[in-house]
């Protein structure tokens, strides 16, 4: 019998690099079987270049809309299992009759509530979000090796250092003060500095650019999948949490990632042993959101504020 997979995991970049360690997994279990993978469009080409999935479907990247085109084909494949990643209302609305057999992780969503409403933890003992990927699949024999992402470059790795001072939501970027802080004092060390990315954040790059010698700010010169080999080269990669950090992370490149208003509990920090994470402990507002904010609700946002640059120098050094 030939199996046939679909898996749904819509967005964001740095939730589909998690799914990878699964995604391998599966495909070491069942090297033959059909694995389709559905997603944004602008995910598309960074998931086909790992070489785990049959084929990539994706919504369209304006409307975020299944076409009715888009449902006959995923219907036409027949497929035996769905895993769906994602659990919001418009996958629960496609799964329905894509295969007899369903599977839908569990995002511990009261529990992530409880924690950010009332401080409540009671996801301590939860796994991660790798782990709760890899429940989807226990059905299929598949089990948690426990590995983080990986993703295979080609490169050899140069001598400059990756900054990623962006990130979806405002406070979830570390200032850019601080960038330029840390940056003019790597540049008296020697050290040249790559700005990465989206064409978004270019103003942000030039501004830290611009302050700091020996600097190139690359945002929104590279494609998704072009970023892995792109961070591969550097050095060393310093960013907030973003999917920036997660693919640098997953290709190996010694990771420091500044993290604020999330917390470890949600399971977004990457298993990857180069990762070094710095956050500010003890603070009673932290966590304020599950996936960042517009705004610090407290008004002196001391969960990235009080990460100093000598704090980065410190972990860098180590």
């Amino acid at each position: 019998m030939h199996l046939r997979i679909l898996v749904i995991r819509f967005s964001s970049l740095g939730d589909i690099v998690l799914t990878i360690p699964l995604l391998e997994a599966l495909r070491t279990k069942y090297p033959d079987a059909t694995i389709d993978f559905l997603t944004k469009a602008e995910y598309a080409p960074f998931i086909e270049k790992l070489g785990l999935i049959s084929t990539v479907h994706s919504l369209d990247t304006k409307t975020r809309r299944i076409s009715e085109h888009l449902h006959r084909e995923l219907r036409a494949k027949h497929y035996d299992h769905v895993l769906d990643l994602h659990n919001n209302i418009r996958s629960n609305k496609l799964r329905k009759d894509l295969a007899p057999s369903v599977h839908v992780v569990n995002k511990r969503t009261l529990k992530r509530w409880l924690l950010v409403k009332f401080k409540m933890n009671q996801l301590r003992n939860e796994p991660d979000i790798v782990g709760r990927y890899f429940e989807v699949a226990e059905s299929l024999g598949i089990t948690d090796s426990g590995r983080g992402a990986h993703i295979t470059t080609h490169v050899h790795r140069g001598g400059t250092i990756a900054f990623a001072p962006g990130a979806k939501h405002w406070n979830k970027r570390w200032p850019a003060e601080n960038y330029i802080q840390l940056g003019q004092e790597l540049s008296k060390r020697g050290y040249k500095i790559v700005i990465f990315g989206s064409k978004d954040e270019a103003a942000l790059g030039d501004e830290i650019a611009a302050a700091v010698p020996h600097t190139i700010n690359e945002c929104g010169k590279y494609e998704l999948h072009e970023l892995p080999d792109a961070l591969a080269a550097c050095a060393l990669f310093i960013g907030n949490d973003s999917g920036l950090m997660h693919i640098a992370a997953a290709t190996g490149i010694p990771t420091t990632a500044i993290y604020g208003p999330t917390v470890r509990e949600f399971g977004f920090m990457p298993r990857n042993e180069n990762v070094h994470i710095l956050q500010v402990d003890g603070l009673d507002c932290r966590p304020c959101t599950t996936i960042g904010l517009g705004n610090c609700p407290k008004g002196h946002f001391r969960c990235m504020k009080d990460t100093t640059p000598k704090d980065v120098l410190a972990a860098l050094n180590s």
